[in-house]
């Protein structure tokens, strides 16, 4: 099916300058790429709703005194670069809904709603919030759900996240989804943590608490942060030792790990 598009076509050597004067004023369609016509001159797409505002204006004049301006049909436009980069909830949705349709699965809103939109990364995992893949569905294609979300996002293991217990030690409820190895290295502002994810809880960012700490006076100490994992940094010379001049800082995570 033949599909076709409204455009403004000018001489090369003015293409930019019309290209400029349509973006700015929202009158440039920015799906579609610019097309070289056989004459090389230079076909810009328009938006249709913008078509009659654009009839009323002597564009010439307005935007390169000097330039022929016409208006024609682009046949079969091609889609600009911009409109063909999918973002990667757009490529795990459509990846699942390819992965359901080869089972014979009908992909419904339900399962739309169920597909998370944002996650944490650490390294070459991701970690899912508690309220994706909820369907009863996602079980039964196990383990190729997993491959297919890790291809779609971009990594090599998958974890779920639950809720943290209440042990006094706020140790995590994350299940490992894909892959063996529950190891993982994350860099937050300019340090590198190594955990384990279903171990240790990690919380990235926490300024007001670095603030706070920063603040304490530790001159000639030792401090010694047993909660290395929520962040708090004490052993950061730019944010702390400056401030508190502590003698020496050592940071770890204090957890309980089940022997079997």
């Amino acid at each position: 099916m033949q599909t076709e598009r409204n455009a403004i076509v000018t001489q090369a050597q003015f293409a930019q300058q019309y290209r400029e004067y349509l973006e700015k004023n929202g009158f440039l369609d920015t799906t579609i790429r610019l097309q070289k016509q056989p004459d090389g001159s230079v076909a810009l797409p328009v938006l249709c709703n913008k078509l009659n505002q654009l009839d009323h204006l002597n564009l010439c004049d307005t935007v390169a005194p000097g330039s022929t301006c016409t208006f024609t049909l682009l046949k079969n436009p091609i889609s600009s670069k911009k409109a063909l980069v999918k973002s990667c909830h757009q490529r795990l949705q459509e990846e699942l809904c390819a992965l359901l349709k080869c089972r014979g699965v009908l992909w419904t809103e339900e399962l739309s709603h169920d597909v998370p939109q944002v996650w944490k990364r650490h390294g070459d995992m991701i970690v899912l919030n508690e309220s994706a893949f909820q369907a009863e569905i996602w079980k039964t294609l196990e383990p190729e759900v997993w491959h297919v979300v890790a291809n779609a996002v971009g990594v090599r293991r998958i974890a779920k996240a639950g809720r943290i217990s209440a042990d006094g030690f706020r140790t995590p409820r994350v299940t490992l989804l894909l892959g063996d190895d529950a190891w993982v290295h994350h860099v937050d502002n300019g340090i590198r943590y190594t955990f384990d994810i279903t171990k240790c809880m990690f919380s990235s960012g926490n300024i007001t608490e670095k603030l706070r700490v920063s603040s304490f006076d530790c001159r000639g100490e030792v401090v010694v942060d047993l909660y290395a994992a929520s962040s708090t940094e004490p052993g950061r010379p730019s944010e702390f030792r400056s401030n508190s001049k502590f003698r020496r800082g050592m940071a770890c995570s204090l957890q309980i790990v089940e022997r079997g």
